[in-house]
């Protein structure tokens, strides 16, 4: 459809697809085998997952074809196309029975899927069987190259060539404590990612370099110096990692130190620089805090302790980052409010503007001086 709503062309098929990933020219959905059908020969039924693929370049979408592969897929992340090939990667977990015991085992598979001129996605080529007893937490494709995180009590990552479709090659691999949830490329050399400390009671942020396919290794890690418990949407939610690479800062919502009286429920900024030796920097973070206990308790400075515990009912969504040139400005997003502040390497996160939504306050804050518009990155 156009922009304005007018001229809607459709295509549609009957399934129960829950999942979608959209390249350039094309839109694919998967269904998977949970409570959809069943496996007729074995009585048991098996993970695997239909995948549909429709056209959507110019003109009017249309079906073009559909294929079944072993396994579940985690997210969208999970799927990546690159020319005529989509690649996959897949969790199946299956109850074997046989004389000497009966039990579930559970294996992963990277597949690769093209389509054929009868309209079928076909199996062209497959790694099977990697990461046993594991699940896959994360999968990034970039190009001919393939990485998959999966994990059960370590976290292995998973290098893959896939210069050749037909014959993908797993070519290295790194264990280490936790596991990844979220891999972002910052160049050919290096992935940055968020996910779970080994311990898993602090979300983590780790730099791997992946310049030897063969030996990929961590090159930093971050996690926080809390001690009780922290967490990020970004762990699980890729639209709430914010990435400007020109000024190579990353912004991340955050909730942590709820059970050492620290308590901090809004956005942290940090400088990510491979060259410099603390790779991933904390610059400072913006509290939304104080939002919460002007909507709850009144003015700010109103005298409650009690109002303290709403730090709890803060929930940080999102950060939106602009550029004009001279400066960064970060917008920190609650469910409360937004605050704008400049990003400083010296003097941290200073605060310039802030607005309580309407529907959060009866006198809300408005921002007096909007902040010049630059290169907007949500």
């Amino acid at each position: 459809m156009n922009t304005d709503g007018s001229n809607p062309q459709a295509v549609g098929i009957i399934n129960n697809a829950y999942l979608t990933y959209a390249s350039l020219n094309n839109l694919y959905t998967v269904q998977n085998s949970g409570g959809w059908w069943w496996q007729p020969d074995s009585g048991v039924q098996r993970q695997h997952s239909a995948v549909y693929k429709f056209a959507i370049g110019d003109g009017a979408p249309s079906y073009r074809a559909m294929g079944r592969i072993d396994g579940w897929l985690r997210n969208s992340f999970s799927l990546g196309e690159y020319e005529t090939v989509l690649h996959t990667a897949t969790t199946e977990r299956n109850w074997i029975t046989d004389i000497q015991r009966t039990s579930w085992v559970t294996q992963n598979h990277l597949i690769n899927l093209r389509e054929s001129s009868l309209g079928e996605l076909q199996v062209i080529g497959e790694s099977r069987g990697f990461g046993k007893d594991e699940t896959i937490q994360s999968a990034r494709f970039l190009g001919t190259r393939g990485f998959i995180v999966t994990f059960r009590q370590i976290d292995p990552l998973f290098s893959f060539d896939l210069t050749e479709p037909t014959a993908p090659k797993l070519l290295g691999s790194l264990e280490i404590p936790g596991f990844s949830s979220y891999m972002h490329p910052l160049d050919d050399t290096y992935l940055l990612t968020i996910g779970r400390s080994g311990a898993g009671n602090n979300f983590q942020l780790q730099i791997f370099d992946v310049s030897d396919m063969a030996k990929p290794k961590q090159a930093f890690v971050y996690s926080p110096s809390e001690d009780g418990y922290s967490y990020s949407a970004a762990e699980y939610d890729h639209k709430a990692f914010t990435y400007y690479a020109p000024s190579k800062l990353l912004t991340i919502p955050v909730s942590q130190g709820y059970y050492s009286g620290a308590a901090f429920s809004g956005i942290l900024a940090f400088r990510v620089d491979v060259n410099a030796v603390e790779k991933i920097r904390l610059l400072g973070g913006v509290n939304h805090g104080d939002l919460a206990v002007e909507y709850f308790c009144g003015p700010a400075g109103v005298d409650n302790l009690n109002c303290r515990s709403y730090f709890y009912y803060v929930i940080p969504n999102r950060s939106v980052i602009m550029a004009d040139g001279l400066n960064d400005y970060l917008y920190s997003i609650s469910d409360i409010g937004i605050k704008a502040n400049l990003v400083t390497d010296s003097q941290g996160l200073p605060q310039l503007n802030l607005l309580l939504f309407p529907s959060q306050a009866p006198n809300p804050i408005t921002i007096i001086d909007p902040l010049p518009l630059g290169n907007v990155v949500f």
